[in-house]
């Protein structure tokens, strides 16, 4: 973890250039993604915080309110009641309604179980 790694990045019409970053964290087990704190992969995944996004992509994301979003996952404080997340989740969907998203509760999905 103390240790830099080499961040290769390309764009359509750009020369690939490497960028030196220092991670705060290897995950292992996370479906979907190639990581490991051992460069013994030719290519591994990389999570990087939305403005560094912006600045690793050269100019093709302008600000933050350019990235392309696909899922966002809040957690509720515990021991709310139903009547305040109800609150939220109103609160929410008025908030997707100007952005064309979709408002799921995965509270609704487990009742029954």
């Amino acid at each position: 973890l103390n240790s830099t790694l080499l961040l290769h990045t390309e764009g359509s019409n750009q020369a690939p250039i490497f960028r030196r970053l220092r991670p705060l964290a290897f995950l292992d087990g996370l479906a979907g993604f190639n990581f490991s704190p051992f460069p013994n992969r030719p290519w591994q995944d990389a999570l990087v915080s939305v403005p560094t996004l912006v600045r690793l992509s050269r100019g093709k994301i302008k600000s933050v309110n350019d990235v392309p979003v696909k899922y966002i996952m809040f957690r509720l404080r515990r021991g709310m009641g139903p009547q305040e997340r109800e609150r939220v989740k109103i609160r929410l969907k008025s908030m997707a309604g100007r952005n064309s998203c979709i408002v799921n509760d995965v509270e609704d999905r487990l009742t029954g179980f």
